[in-house]
């Protein structure tokens, strides 16, 4: 008898652990579910269209389901664009409570092909395709929470401005540490859109601007994207956003033209009044006599390679001759350097050109060369009428350097 009741008792305490347990794993939505994953299927998003560097309106989303067809939680989901250079705003997740998971797609930048984002979760993989539709000349395009804006043109030419923006939410973090700089060109974002307007009303076409909106504090976007956005999301999603943008421009401008121009415009607090055109050579290597930087291994550096090796004019000729941009900028009234009468900048403070240059100017090949353009605060930034002086003075020497380098191409597209 007294074994019946030992088995007895046991059997009620195992019973009442097994309860106990139940009802823990319910309390708690990251418990196991023992339900195993049986396929990938996509829910919504497929076969989409967008224009170039903008996301896809729907965002490309999947679940994972068990053999019910039930959701299943908590398992690792990852997405990768597979063509159309394209990213994605997070590459990796896992699914919810329902068993689904998505993303947020940017199309690559050349339009009327196909774009692939392959998806891989519990050992299942499936694939979104998208189709880029093709910039509208005209229209502006903003990216998350207007941080960044472009402005789609029909000119060879582009204007970036990555530090005038005024932008300071406080959901992103202000950059700090060793050599960080936060201050801000104070009006390029404002001058970038009145030489877009200059430039219409010149010629009735309009360059392709993009102009950064968060302050520099938040965001440097002629950095690298580390140092740029310190590991913010939102940061660095603005920072794909405008080089994404930059490189949309950049295919309109090959496909129209062939051929193109890249300014990115900045602004200097240096003593001397004067634009600063920096092709990514130093102030020692600007020094150098003409056979120097005619020679490969200074033209390869030069952020306008391609029309050096391509052109009619020798590299020393482009940076300082008498249809260099300098010189051009001089004749109007705007002292530059490098040109014909200030050939380097003799030890003085001076600005080489950064990454941005670099990344979308052609010192690593390509038909879009690239110049990075510091001005002055006195006579071009500090007032309306100085920046509108300014404007239309750059008009003048944009066409006049096309007329002698680029084959006419502005004149070619005037209404």
């Amino acid at each position: 008898m007294q074994r019946v009741q030992r088995i007895h008792i046991i059997r009620f305490a195992a019973a009442i652990l097994v309860s106990s347990l139940v009802a823990c794993a319910g309390d708690s939505p990251s418990a196991p579910t023992g339900r195993t994953p049986a396929a990938l299927i996509i829910e919504s998003g497929q076969q989409q269209s967008a224009v170039v560097a903008m996301s896809t309106d729907e965002r490309p989303t999947v679940r994972i389901i068990d053999a019910s067809g039930v959701g299943v939680p908590n398992v690792a989901v990852t997405f990768a664009v597979t063509a159309g250079d394209g990213w994605v705003v997070n590459a990796s997740t896992t699914t919810d409570a329902s068993g689904s998971a998505a993303t947020t797609w940017y199309l690559g930048p050349v339009p009327g092909t196909e774009q692939t984002l392959s998806v891989v979760g519990a050992g299942f993989s499936t694939t979104f395709s998208a189709t880029a539709e093709p910039l509208s000349a005209g229209t502006t395009y903003t990216g998350a929470n207007s941080h960044v804006r472009f402005v789609a043109g029909n000119l060879p030419l582009i204007i970036s401005a990555p530090h005038g923006g005024t932008q300071t939410p406080e959901t992103i973090p202000d950059r700090s540490g060793p050599g960080i700089t936060t201050v801000r060109d104070a009006e390029t974002d404002v001058l970038a859109h009145e030489l877009r307007a200059a430039f219409e009303a010149e010629t009735g076409n309009a360059p392709h601007v993009i102009v950064v909106e968060l302050h520099r504090r938040k965001l440097d976007a002629n950095r690298e994207i580390g140092e740029a956005a310190e590991g913010n999301a939102a940061a660095e999603r603005a920072w794909l956003e405008y080089h994404g943008f930059i490189e949309a421009a950049r295919q309109h401008v090959i496909e129209q033209f062939g051929r193109g121009l890249y300014i990115d415009l900045h602004g200097h607090g240096h003593t001397i009044q004067r634009l600063e055109l920096g092709y990514l050579l130093s102030a020692t290597q600007l020094a150098s006599d003409g056979a120097t930087l005619n020679s490969g291994v200074l033209t390869q550096r030069s952020s306008i390679r391609t029309l050096a090796e391509t052109g009619s004019a020798t590299h020393v000729e482009l940076l300082r001759g008498s249809h260099s941009l300098g010189t051009l900028f001089e004749l109007h009234g705007y002292p530059a350097v490098p040109s014909a009468s200030q050939p380097h900048p003799d030890g003085d403070p001076y600005f080489t050109g950064g990454y941005n240059t670099q990344r979308h100017g052609s010192r690593n090949g390509g038909p879009i060369d690239g110049v990075q353009i510091e001005a002055n605060m006195q006579g071009v930034r500090d007032t309306g009428a100085s920046r509108a002086g300014f404007a239309t003075a750059l008009v003048s020497v944009i066409d006049a350097y096309f007329a002698a380098h680029y084959g006419g191409l502005l004149s070619s597209v005037r209404n």
